[in-house]
């Protein structure tokens, strides 16, 4: 078994062990936040035909100049359209979106006119093709809307409505099971006796698996659970998470149950602080992701190592997330001979990007963990920050 890897070097063997699931065809009201499967071509013109741009009037070509009034032949209903040809000195009342009638060579808004008696003069002369969407002048048929390994967003949900595209092959969403080793740490219902803390690390496990786009299969104590625990994740779980019982080279909870269900080693212990205590390992085609207990070690555990396990399961490519800041406050801490990671709130200024150290750095702390939404990457040796210094931050869920 390697052990006492770096961060990139158990990032690189998750990257080579694991690969995307399956595809399957969902409803695009369901594709939001899915991945697409495949290349996505816009199926049709968008707008299909030339269409108003604006509520107003349709105008025929010899009708563009301010030289005799044009009268109103009728009023178009929403919804309906019109086959005959628009003839010089007369106009359609049409609205936003409404195909234009054949022979309409411009649209002009209905408030830029004067109507007496049924007609009205223009104010002035108007371009061809003013307020007019051309087909395809949005999207045109072939064009790419989305590559495969694209998260689907709300935006792209409408161009592909607006395509007609009513279903979208997406990666399957990864079943996460968490697996909480520690004994002593219980859900609330079950927080009896003394000696006993209550499980902080499920719900956040449970919101950052939702936010990178997997969902919770399961939660399980192999400790309380039946013989059959382990056939019965392999039938419903894509990836494996347990919490705990990490503290170990050679004999702990962790190792105990990856031998007991004679999974295959990948790496043991990460060279980063905190979550040096991190493994992973393969049962049959199913990753195991072994994060430590600590809450502030769980946490850092999963944004560097399982999070990415989780988007490359949906053909997704953890992209470079790494932006200079400013640290806002200062903070001391002993030297480490590995990178050290600390929870930090950033946000956007006048001045740039900006970088709060939160409080409550230690690995057992959860303070922390409130705000966080970025890990400032700390070099080994280094021992302080300055207010005011730059600093190097990973942007979390990216």
């Amino acid at each position: 078994m390697i052990t006492d890897i770096s961060l990139a070097e158990a990032q690189q063997i998750l990257r080579e062990s694991i690969t995307p699931l399956p595809a399957e065809l969902v409803r695009i009201d369901d594709a939001y936040g899915r991945t697409a499967a495949h290349d996505i071509y816009a199926t049709d013109h968008v707008p299909p035909v030339a269409q108003a741009a604006v509520d107003g009037f349709a105008l025929h070509q010899d009708d563009l100049q301010e030289l005799s009034p044009v009268v109103i032949k009728y009023y178009l209903p929403f919804g309906h359209t019109v086959t005959e040809n628009l003839k010089p000195g007369e106009t359609v009342g049409i609205l936003t979106g409404a195909p234009v009638p054949p022979g309409t060579a411009a649209v002009i808004p209905h408030e830029q006119v004067h109507i007496e008696k049924n007609a009205f003069i223009l104010p002035k002369p108007i371009h061809p093709n003013w307020n007019i969407k051309q087909p395809g002048e949005d999207l045109a048929k072939g064009d790419m809307l989305a590559k495969a390994g694209t998260r689907i967003t709300g935006g792209l949900v409408s161009a592909l409505t607006a395509c007609g595209i009513s279903q979208v092959l997406v990666y399957k969403k990864p079943r996460v099971a968490i697996l909480g080793l520690a004994p002593h740490v219980v859900s609330m219902p079950e927080l009896i006796g003394s000696g006993q803390i209550p499980d902080s690390n499920s719900p956040l496990l449970k919101y950052l698996v939702s936010r990178d786009g997997g969902t919770i299969s399961g939660h399980f104590s192999p400790w309380l659970e039946n013989n059959d625990i382990k056939a019965n994740l392999l039938a419903q779980t894509d990836l494996i998470i347990t919490v705990g019982g990490t503290y170990a080279t050679d004999e702990c909870e962790a190792l105990d149950l990856l031998r007991k269900w004679q999974a295959t080693p990948l790496f043991w212990g990460v060279k980063m602080q905190p979550g040096s205590h991190t493994g992973a390992a393969m049962l049959g085609n199913t990753p195991i992701l072994c994060l430590a207990g600590n809450p502030a070690a769980c946490a850092v555990g999963y944004e560097l190592i399982a999070s990415r396990a989780i988007r490359q399961m949906q053909g997704l490519t953890s992209k470079s997330s790494r932006i200079t800041a400013v640290c806002r406050n200062a903070f001391t801490f002993s030297p480490q001979a590995v990178p050290r990671f600390l929870r930090a709130k950033t946000y956007w200024s006048e001045d740039g990007w900006v970088a709060e150290i939160l409080p409550g750095q230690k690995s057992s702390m959860i303070h922390s963990l409130i705000d966080y939404n970025a890990l400032i990457e700390i070099p080994e040796g280094q021992s302080e920050l300055s207010a005011g210094s730059p600093v190097t931050l990973i942007l979390t869920g990216q």
